[in-house]
């Protein structure tokens, strides 16, 4: 199989398992939220749980791998032997630092938003990483960016007209955790030229579970009450999102440039949606479903045309 395939083979188990996790945290995430009486405790509580599961999977990944018991399965660094250097140490943290802070916000906001609306919001990584672009290396927009970012600000402004559960809270906090996802992905691309993904998705795991779990037992020095359901569903998010979605969209970006795999994330909402219907009987309202049209669309606009600039 080729690497273009397997590339976008990764990137399609990414969104689908990305919205199995949005979905089944919907349960865990409610009965965690009315222990702690706080949106941001709940965040985080679910957020560190997440990645206590995930981090022994990730290294039970990483062992097997090791010891040769399961294939290596995306492109290694140019030199596997060598120590990453400090520019990959540095990119790693950035990654790191940013990924705990984004999955985070990502909770707080969960508490406000349906499924969807979450699904969809966090496809604004794309906008963030090409404004950053635009701002930080000087790139120029194309006529096609400019249609891509209005289209993508009429979907927020239509998104925004949805019933939410009090005020603009979800919505702020949801676009905070994009920007954080932005900057981790790009220092994640990079961290990889120095690092492999195993490597890199082994040290990501364990550092976001302390991390995560160090900022618990600061907001909130208790351990949550989950019923067998909840529980079960708290693993299968756990599984789903930082185990397998995270390690499908490091593995695709190791076959293609980061551009086209995000592209190919668009398909993610979709999953999102359909898995919130069936799991926990959340129906997406007109505005949701328009607004997440336009974002969708902009995304798609603003990907193409920059990936036609760099080519041309």
């Amino acid at each position: 199989m080729q690497d273009r395939s397997k590339g976008i083979i990764f990137a399609q188990l990414n969104a689908f398992c990305a919205g199995m996790h949005f979905a089944a945290g919907v349960l865990p995430l409610s009965q965690i939220s009315r222990q702690t009486g706080n949106d941001i405790a709940a965040g985080i509580v679910i957020a560190a749980m997440y990645y206590l599961v995930a981090a022994p999977v990730n290294t039970m990944w990483w062992g097997l791998t090791r010891l040769k018991l399961i294939p290596v399965i995306g492109k290694q660094p140019e030199l596997p032997g060598s120590a990453p250097g400090q520019k990959g140490v540095l990119l790693s943290a950035v990654h790191i630092l940013c990924s705990a802070l984004g999955i985070a916000l990502f909770w707080m906001g969960m508490q406000h938003a349906t499924t969807a609306i979450a699904a969809v919001l966090s496809r604004l990584e794309i906008l963030f990483v090409i404004v950053m672009g635009f701002t930080l290396l000087r790139e120029r927009f194309s006529h096609w960016q400019w249609i891509g970012f209005a289209l993508t600000l009429c979907g927020i402004l239509l998104i925004r007209q949805a019933p939410l559960h009090g005020d603009m809270r979800g919505i702020t906090i949801l676009l905070c955790s994009a920007l954080s996802f932005a900057v981790a992905l790009v220092a994640g691309k990079l961290a990889m030229q120095h690092v492999s993904v195993q490597a890199l998705m082994l040290v990501r795991a364990w550092s976001m579970a302390a991390l995560l779990c160090l900022a618990w037992l600061m907001v909130w020095p208790q351990l949550p009450q989950l019923d067998a359901r909840g529980l079960m569903w708290l693993v299968i998010s756990a599984v789903s999102g930082p185990f397998l979605a995270r390690n499908n969209y490091m593995l695709a970006v190791s076959y293609l440039p980061a551009s086209q795999v995000v592209l190919l994330n668009q398909a993610q909402p979709i999953y999102a949606a359909l898995l919130g219907f069936l799991l926990n009987a959340e129906i997406p309202g007109s505005m949701v479903v328009l607004g997440g049209a336009a974002i969708i669309l902009g995304n798609i606009v603003l990907i193409v045309a920059r990936d036609r600039g760099s080519n041309s």
